[in-house]
């Protein structure tokens, strides 16, 4: 859903000379901030905090050039030193060749405005509406942030800050951003933003905040270096003067400084108080004794004053007051609008013969007369005109909206006065919303009118998109909103409420939603809402087992999902089903073959489907399985498709696009390409709260980047990735088996780092028994982490008996990557027993494997005793030009490589040469000998032989002795 930004949220409110005090001293406590990073303004309400940073954007934006930062250190050790209202301004001769409307442009600053409401506790939406304040003064500015925003990808908002951030610094001016009422936000992700701008902004941008309550952004850091600007209520508090000033000029009341000092006295210079004063005294004809009587906290006195101004008003004027107060912007139509829902004071407005404002005839105030919205905008601005707490929210006074005090009153009298006149108001407002195509206010009155099915029938259409584009907050609390009988009957906000509670990672909700959904169609079964409840209720529990690593479960869901689709069958949930089935028998039994199949079948499914999404995950599965059957290359391809799948025309990827990107970068990463995999690994690195909706394994991600961390030489940054991701998933129902692979994880960073120690105590805690373990391949990267520290403890026995089991089950599932894996560290193994001729062996399986999908981080990783085995490969003769490579990629430079013992001439028509010991026992064959005979000539073991025979077998292209002995002779190897 693309909803409309509200252009006033993005305009100054707009005073009149006669409103604004001059207020030199805070004028110069806000020119400071041109030296920070953050100006804030915090004090309760009424405190005039938005009128002071209005008034001084206009002042600054009538100068031709900032107040230098000599004048303002002078001014902060000597703030008394100027006389009157004096401010120096370092006017020098402006530049008229700029110009607007014919109005002189400030060449030096570019000043922009964010009144931010409740609604803006939206990410996306937050960011939208900072992007946009920062255009309106700067159109070419933040192009490539609003694409961001505007792309079904999912937000990044560090990588699109950082583009804004990189726009920003360019510009010529001094940019100062006001954030109004900050105190509406409370979503954390918002305040994490606003400290990455704050922290990273360019030393030209300047944020102006003003806000009830201190916000959650670093306060403390910023004021100890010197870069936050404060003022607080002390500093807001109007002076005797200021008083007397504003009563004089906006109120048209002279006091005696008598009475000045007492009404300072009793409002302690709260200005909102002052006004509502003010308002009152000019009905008062004893003002001595008004003041006198004049006391109580604020809480009283603005219950006192709402009276007092209330009474005055004329019978018309009060009911709008009142009728409009559920507005929290307002205009002449849409209180036009309100004016046709208040039939129910036709008597009362028909006293209203002597109204102040512009006369209109009952029928023409009330009915549907066109003058109505004329008649709403006379009110507007005569209100305006006569400083009624209504604040103008544009250049042209089309909007504008109550001061936030004054409006919570109006709302509570309506309540009071007029019960249950409310929620036909507020029907009425989002009659008027839907009309005008904004639709996010059209739900939010007709939730405030209680009216839940309008609401769920606004909703239900544009759920999904808002879930897809991690609307997450607002759309979760327009559906939490609805009760829910309703929302059962409206089956499309199922599955995108089920979203928002997964991807926030509500999950003890999400569980109980799903049941409760569950039993609700149940209870129905003959209704069409209910099947399709029913049929998303049981792909959500799939889903949901899948992503959370429950492979088992996910299997059983999947047999009771094909029960019901028969009635409820469609594109989607099939490729769902099919894709999930496949991938858990790889995952669960190992059944590689049956999961190719499943997944080519849901490739061919989802290509039929409405979407692209279905094409990417099904893709991104494939990919996935085709790393655990050792075909890199395959792997590649099809993460690329999945990847082409979620990108749109216009360049812009779908959510699902980080699962394909983060397959991208463990193939790249293998093959050694760090800057690819990088490139490929760094859009997603901001998701990493949102990985169990993008990957099959919420591991994935962190083993990825810690292992990048790691050969990049961030030791400390990649045990750091790591702790992250477990704060994050520690109560999160993730399977056993992920969750043992964070500590496996970060066990085999400890063992490449040298902390054998650490390493040993959590495989110590694993209390591995290599008879025992299921081999599964959820299992193995726990497994053969545990094997390697074995390995580097010298207990070769019990590394020793898993890998063999390991070794001989992938074979026969025909999983090569964990063969080519297996065999590797069974070369390791038995190369550190110096049982030189068996770990060649072991290792000549492995490259033999290796080689065509060209496998190097596998080996590299392993370290020194990996670069001499592979030395020693290359001077047997052993897959020479591989094994280069390999030794490339430790750094041995090529000079040294070149020295070594070239292949035998034989050798030369194979693609794989046989190594000397292969040579030696090809020689034995010839003579006729069998394989005892062999292994007792060499000193050797049966197995090894049989094993070396098997690779000539392979090298030669041949199914037997006699075979292998008539390829050696063609190629004159006898």
């Amino acid at each position: 859903m693309s909803t409309p930004l509200l252009q006033t949220k993005l305009f100054a409110p707009q005073h009149g000379a006669t409103d604004i005090v001059i207020r030199p001293r805070l004028s110069r406590l806000l020119d400071r901030t041109f030296d920070c990073k953050l100006t804030l303004i915090s004090a309760p309400a009424g405190f005039g905090k938005t009128t002071l940073v209005a008034a001084w954007l206009a002042e600054l934006q009538s100068a031709d050039s900032p107040p230098s930062r000599a004048q303002i250190t002078q001014e902060a050790h000597n703030p008394n030193q100027l006389p009157g209202n004096q401010r120096p301004i370092n006017h020098q001769p402006a530049n008229h060749g700029l110009h607007s409307n014919d109005t002189v442009s400030c060449i030096w600053l570019s000043c922009t405005w964010l009144s931010l409401d409740e609604n803006d506790n939206e990410l996306s939406r937050f960011l939208s509406y900072f992007v946009a304040a920062i255009q309106k003064s700067n159109p070419d500015v933040g192009e490539d942030a609003w694409l961001q925003l505007h792309s079904p990808q999912p937000l990044q908002p560090n990588i699109l800050l950082t583009s804004l951030i990189n726009d920003v610094v360019n510009l010529p001016q001094q940019l100062v951003l006001v954030l109004d009422d900050y105190h509406l936000i409370h979503e954390s992700a918002i305040h994490k933003a606003v400290t990455f701008w704050l922290e990273h902004g360019p030393p030209n941008a300047h944020i102006v905040m003003t806000t009830r309550v201190d916000p959650e952004l670093p306060l403390a850091l910023l004021r100890s270096r010197g870069q936050m600007n404060e003022i607080r209520i002390d500093d807001l508090r109007f002076t005797h003067e200021e008083i007397g000033q504003f009563l004089h000029t906006t109120m048209q009341i002279d006091l005696s400084q008598p009475n000045i000092s007492a009404l300072a006295t009793r409002t302690e210079g709260w200005i909102a108080g002052l006004q509502m004063a003010g308002l009152s005294m000019r009905g008062q004809d004893d003002i001595t004794a008004f003041i006198e009587n004049f006391t109580g906290s604020h809480r009283y006195i603005i219950d006192y004053l709402a009276d007092e101004v209330l009474d005055q008003c004329q019978p018309k004027l009060r009911h709008f007051l009142l009728g409009t107060s559920i507005l929290g912007r307002m205009c002449g139509p849409l209180c036009e609008a309100i004016l046709n829902a208040l039939r129910f004071f036709d008597d009362l407005a028909d006293k209203a013969t002597e109204a102040k404002l512009p006369s209109a005839n009952t029928k023409g105030l009330y009915g549907n007369s066109p003058n109505a919205a004329s008649y709403a905008q006379a009110i507007l601005e005569e209100m305006e005109a006569n400083n009624l707490f209504v604040i103008p929210l544009d250049n042209e006074r089309r909007w504008y909206r109550y001061h936030h005090l004054f409006g919570d009153l109006l709302q509570h009298r309506l309540r009071r006065e007029f019960p249950g006149v409310e929620k036909h108001l507020h029907h009425h407002a989002s009659l008027w919303h839907e009309h005008s195509g904004d639709i996010t206010e059209a739900v939010n009155h007709a939730l405030a009118a209680s009216n839940f099915q309008r609401a769920a029938t606004l909703i239900e259409p544009i759920a999904h998109e808002m879930a897809n584009k991690m609307q997450l907050f607002t759309l979760g609390r327009w559906i939490e909103a609805l009760p829910n009988e309703l929302l059962f009957q409206h089956p499309r906000i199922v599955h995108p409420y089920a979203m928002v509670l997964s991807l926030t990672s509500r999950y003890d909700e999400y569980g109980h939603y799903l049941q409760t959904a569950e039993q609700a169609a149940l209870a129905n079964p003959e209704q069409p809402e209910s099947q399709t409840i029913l049929g998303q209720v049981t792909i959500q529990k799939c889903i949901q087992s899948f992503f959370l690593g429950d492979f088992e479960r996910a299997l059983e869901r999947v047999d009771q999902a094909h029960q019901r689709l028969p009635t409820y069958n469609f594109p989607t949930e099939r490729w769902e089903l099919a894709s999930i089935r496949g991938y858990s028998l790889l995952q669960w039994h190992g059944n590689g073959a049956t999961a190719l199949a499943d997944l080519l079948d849901a490739i061919r499914i989802a290509a039929n489907d409405q979407g692209p999404v279905g094409s990417t995950f099904c893709n991104a599965f494939l990919s996935n399985t085709y790393l655990c059957l050792g075909q890199l290359h395959d792997a590649h391809r099809s993460a690329l498709a999945g990847l082409d799948s979620a990108t749109l025309p216009d360049g812009s990827l779908l959510p699902a696009a980080p699962y394909p990107q983060l397959l991208l970068a463990r193939n790249c990463y293998e093959r050694n390409e760090l800057d690819k995999a990088m490139t490929y690994l760094a859009p997603i690195t901001e998701q990493l709260e949102n990985v169990t909706g993008l990957t099959t394994d919420p591991v994935d991600t962190t083993l990825t980047m810690a292992m990048m961390k790691q050969v990049q030489g961030d030791e400390a940054d990649a045990l750091t990735v790591i702790a992250e991701a477990e704060h994050f998933f520690r109560n999160a129902p993730i399977s056993d088996a992920f969750r043992s692979r964070f500590g496996a994880i970060k066990a085999r960073i400890h063992l490449m780092q040298g902390n054998l120690q650490a390493a040993k105590r959590w495989a110590e805690d694993q209390q591995m028994r290599p008879e025992k373990v299921l081999l599964r391949p959820i299992h193995l990267f726990v497994m053969l982490t545990w094997v390697r520290i074995q390995l580097a403890l010298a207990q070769y026995k019990a590394a020793d008996a898993l890998l063999t089991r390991c070794h001989q089950w992938a074979w026969q599932q025909e999983l090569t990557g964990v063969v080519v894996e297996c065999a590797m560290l069974q070369a390791l193994s038995t190369y550190a027993r110096d049982e030189l001729e068996e770990a060649l062996s072991f290792l000549e399986e492995a490259l033999r494997l290796a080689a065509p999908q060209r496998y190097v981080r596998l080996f590299v990783d392993e370290g020194e005793p990996m670069q001499m085995l592979l030395k020693e490969a290359v001077a047997r003769g052993i897959a020479v030009d591989y094994s280069l490579t390999l030794l490339a990629a430790f750094g041995i430079p090529s000079r040294e490589t070149s020295a070594w013992p070239a292949q035998p001439a034989g050798n030369a028509a194979l693609v794989e040469p046989l190594s000397p010991r292969e040579l030696e026992i090809l020689q034995q064959i010839a003579t006729g000998q069998t394989n005892q005979q062999i292994a007792d000539e060499l000193i050797i073991a049966v197995s090894t032989v049989k094993r070396h025979i098997n690779n000539i077998y392979g090298k030669l292209h041949a199914q037997s002795r006699t075979h292998a002995l008539a390829r050696a002779r063609e190629l004159k190897l006898l």
